[in-house]
């Protein structure tokens, strides 16, 4: 039984609720996929995939397929068809992962501080600031870009450093050493903006079910007559 201590706790300190596969999980959980993906070279299934972890050194790459993976605790990475990503490191409140090709969407609901989430793309490394929405693109020779729809982030590539503030893009790492940075209202729709909509929707109805349980749970416990949480002998049960 839940302890009188804990309920209280439940009910006044606000914590993050996520889809039950992914409590208390650390970065790399593979949370989701869609067609054809493979860890390792070798191939998942749908089926095959729950509370599957991808450790330290380990790629995914997707083919016609998309996947979505646990960025640390109360963040997600989706990539887009024929991506590859690798985890670099994994914790529950930090971590780094290498997109190697493709393209992927970080949407990030909880940001401890400004080293908790990194992207290595080439030579660069993209560190997200806050909590947002952030979109890399690795695009070979032509360089690879940063998408801000929301939130802050630092890229740091060679010597250089710049913020990315919201709604703003930015394309390095090509050939000349050259970096453009330009400003738009919109970005720019396709088969993985649609995609991260559809898990996003998906992960919001989720946590709100689950928040709306642990509430009336929390509750059904506080106000359970005193006999039940305290006992004939008036002690407390934990």
């Amino acid at each position: 039984m839940k302890t009188l201590l804990q309920a209280a706790a439940a009910f006044f300190l606000p914590v993050a609720a996520f889809s039950q596969d992914v409590i208390s999980a650390k970065a790399g959980m593979i949370n989701q996929i869609e067609g054809r993906v493979l860890l390792q070279d070798e191939p998942l299934l749908e089926i095959q995939r729950t509370f599957l972890h991808m450790e330290a050194g380990q790629r995914l790459r997707t083919e016609d397929g998309r996947a979505e993976v646990l960025f640390a605790v109360g963040s997600f990475l989706r990539t887009a068809p024929h991506s590859e990503i690798e985890i670099v490191s994994a914790g529950l409140t930090s971590a780094s992962v290498r997109l190697h090709q493709g393209s992927m969407i970080v949407d990030a609901h909880l940001v401890y501080d400004e080293d908790s989430l990194r992207v290595l793309v080439g030579e660069a490394e993209v560190r997200l600031l806050t909590k947002g929405l952030y979109r890399l693109d690795a695009l070979g020779a032509e360089g690879s870009s940063l998408t801000v729809v929301q939130g802050n982030a630092l890229l740091v590539s060679g010597a250089a450093e710049s913020t990315v503030k919201k709604k703003r893009s930015i394309r390095f790492g090509n050939q000349d050493g050259a970096v453009f940075e330009s400003r738009f209202k919109h970005w720019q729709e396709d088969e993985l903006t649609a995609w991260h909509a559809k898990r996003a929707s998906v992960i919001a109805q989720t946590t709100t079910k689950n928040n709306k349980r642990q509430v009336q749970d929390d509750l059904q416990i506080l106000l359970s007559p005193p006999d039940i949480l305290y006992g004939t002998s008036g002690q407390i049960y934990f």
